[in-house]
């Protein structure tokens, strides 16, 4: 989750934990939150360097904001190769449209239980759908990309 605050719609996370729980026994885990442990949802505060370790053991990371710039916990994800599951806002639907397949989107809860039913069907996909995708965020070409960018910009002026 990151932070508490509204814009990760904590709520909606804790809700879909509720549900994941009931129907298939699985725990989640909030990270970045010091709030009541539920049976079905531990929250944990880890240092940045344990973040990455958490993501490679996880089932999945569930994205729940309201509104993203460009997410960062996504490449994360990608490149730890952790399956992302996410809410579907501009960001994200623009992202998964760039990488298709690398990213399942959910409008609500039940969207959520309906989505995570074929789940292992398609996670495999996802993974290395991911994989692929965070390919080009690689520092060289990023840096390769930016430079092009100012070069243009310098030669108009």
């Amino acid at each position: 989750m990151g932070r508490d605050d509204p814009i990760k719609d904590y709520p909606l996370f804790k809700e879909i934990a509720y549900l994941v729980y009931k129907r298939y026994a699985i725990k989640s885990v909030a990270l970045g939150l010091l709030k009541k442990d539920e049976e079905y949802l531990r929250h944990m505060k880890v240092p940045r360097s344990e973040v990455i370790a958490r993501m490679k053991s996880a089932l999945a990371l569930v994205v729940t904001s309201r509104h993203e710039g460009f997410p960062t916990v996504i490449l994360e994800a990608w490149a730890s190769h952790c399956p992302v599951i996410a809410r579907n806002i501009l960001p994200l639907r623009v992202l998964e449209k760039l990488y298709p397949g690398s990213l399942l989107l959910f409008n609500d809860a039940d969207d959520f239980i309906r989505i995570i039913e074929k789940f292992h069907e398609v996670k495999n996909h996802l993974i290395k759908a991911g994989w692929n995708a965070v390919k080009n965020f690689d520092a060289k070409i990023v840096c390769e990309k930016y430079y092009k960018l100012y070069k243009r910009l310098l030669n108009s002026y």
